[in-house]
């Protein structure tokens, strides 16, 4: 059975342009299946402000109403998701984007 190498980023790479391109070309290294999870958190923030959306947080925690699911849906399944395939499929590796 093939290995399958599961990797997660956090809001705090989606957000640094180079610590991201550096785990990106660490990803496409990684050899066999793997699947990145990536969060997306501060972008959502900053869009759903400009929205007129507030973010409310709990222990750090987002607090995610019917509007801030709506925000985060869009964010993280459209704009980050999208940028990362396209930054990964410019690396020469086969990537999709599921939500």
């Amino acid at each position: 059975m093939d290995a399958l190498s599961i990797i997660k980023t956090g809001a705090n790479i989606i957000d640094d342009p180079a610590i991201l391109s550096q785990v990106l070309d660490d990803f496409v290294k990684i050899p066999g299946k793997k699947i990145l999870i990536h969060g997306g958190g501060h972008i959502a923030t900053r869009i759903g402000a400009k929205m007129g959306i507030t973010s409310e947080y709990v222990n750090g925690r987002r607090i995610t109403d019917e509007a801030t699911l709506e925000l985060v849906t869009m964010v993280y399944g459209g704009l980050v998701n999208r940028n990362l395939v396209a930054a990964l499929q410019q690396r020469g590796e086969h990537a999709l984007g599921l939500t």
